[in-house]
């Protein structure tokens, strides 16, 4: 496990805790390593049953990672997205990457300049599926 590349996730949400934690958590290809929010004792709570350490400050959580995934508001998204690229880290990002088409281009250009790969969860429907010709 210590050869994995250390994954962070950047986000303590709703999404982040149902879904993004547990799938680093369990992941084979990644170690689940640090998690960075605002609320310390938020952050702090959520992190040590993942043995993964906790952060508030980007700059920092940025030094314990190979690999960012982002669970935050588009509206937040491009500005940790872009931090961590210019670090050289590969992200994962959630759709919307951005609220608005350029900032979206202004991150695949840094991508691309960087060398780096990323990858945009499109996540289904988490609500139940109704039957075709259902009129709720």
């Amino acid at each position: 496990m210590a050869n994995l590349p250390r994954f962070g996730l950047i986000g303590t949400g709703v999404w982040a805790q149902s879904v993004a934690m547990p799938a680093a958590a369990a992941s084979s290809e990644v170690r689940f390593a640090a998690l960075l929010g605002r609320n310390g004792k938020v952050v702090d709570a959520l992190a040590t049953p993942y043995g993964a350490q906790a952060f508030t400050g980007c700059d920092s959580f940025l030094d314990a990672v190979d690999i960012v995934g982002i669970a935050v508001p588009p509206a937040v998204q491009p500005s940790f997205a872009r931090a961590a690229i210019a670090r050289g880290k590969p992200v994962l990002l959630e759709k919307p990457v951005a609220l608005n088409v350029g900032e979206a281009e202004r991150m695949a250009e840094d991508l691309e300049r960087a060398g780096l790969r990323s990858a945009v969860f499109f996540p289904t429907s988490t609500c139940q599926r109704l039957p075709t010709g259902s009129n709720r």
